[in-house]
Order: C-alpha cells, then structure tokens, then sequence
C-alpha cells in the first residue's frame, strides 16, 4: 500500500513538475507517460533526491569551511572576485 500511494505521490509530482519545465509543444500524453514511468521508480528518485541534497549541504559545509580556514590553498585569489566571475546557468 506504502508503494502505490509513494507511486501516485511521485506521478503527480513528476507531472508538475514536467509540465511546469518541458518544452513548449510538447505533448501531454509523452509527459503523462513519464510521469508514470518515473512513479514506478519512485523508491530510487527518492535516493536521488536525498544524495543530490547531502552533496549540496557538504559542498556548501566544505566551502564554509575553507572561507574559516587562514591557510587557503590559493592565497592570492580574491574570493569576492571570483564570486562576481561566475555565470549562473539560467
């Protein structure tokens, strides 16, 4: 019982979400099928999602760390400069 319902849970989320980030003119019986597809795999999205989220909190735990440390591995870099240089992705 505690599948089919994390089965739905998953379907209707993974349709949202498709539906809110797919491309224009996609059609909404290939999203539905993937969302079905990805509900039946729930179980591993679910692994996905809590890696993706412990490796984003101790990336940011490492980089916080590094800001506290004195002996950086390059003193020279400016790190207010090197924030500015990135380029987000979207």
């Amino acid at each position: 019982m505690v599948y089919l319902v994390g089965w739905i849970v998953a379907t209707v989320g993974v349709f949202a979400a498709g539906k809110r980030l797919c491309e224009p003119g996609m059609p909404s019986s290939y999203r539905l099928f993937l969302s079905v597809a990805a509900g039946l795999v729930w179980p591993l999205l679910l692994v996905g999602v809590v890696e993706l989220s412990s490796m984003a909190v101790y990336s940011s735990a490492e980089h916080s760390l590094a800001m506290m440390t004195t002996d950086a591995p390059f003193p020279d870099l400016d790190i207010r400069q090197t924030l500015c240089d990135v380029t987000p992705i979207r």
